[in-house]
């Protein structure tokens, strides 16, 4: 059990969309989403299970709402 908490404060360190392994670059598509509901509802989370997509709106943030899968896509092109 300690080692789960241990495991779970350092995954929380972790930027969200930086899916980045030192030899290549994943796209979302290539992950399912594995995280908890208390961190989902922390971070404003909405998942739509049907077109497979997780979409964060945060709270006084005017404008569109992108999917997660676009943002990670618009990260990719900067090079992060």
């Amino acid at each position: 059990m300690e080692q789960y908490l241990e495991e779970k404060k350092a995954s929380q360190k972790r930027p969200v969309a930086s899916f980045q392994r030192q030899d290549e670059k994943k796209t979302m598509k290539d992950y399912d989403a594995i995280l908890g509901l208390d961190w989902l509802e922390e971070h404003y989370a909405l998942v739509d299970c049907r077109r497979k997509r997780i979409v964060f709106r945060i709270p006084g943030v005017v404008g569109d709402v992108s999917p997660l899968e676009e943002t990670v896509e618009k990260d990719s092109e900067r090079g992060d």
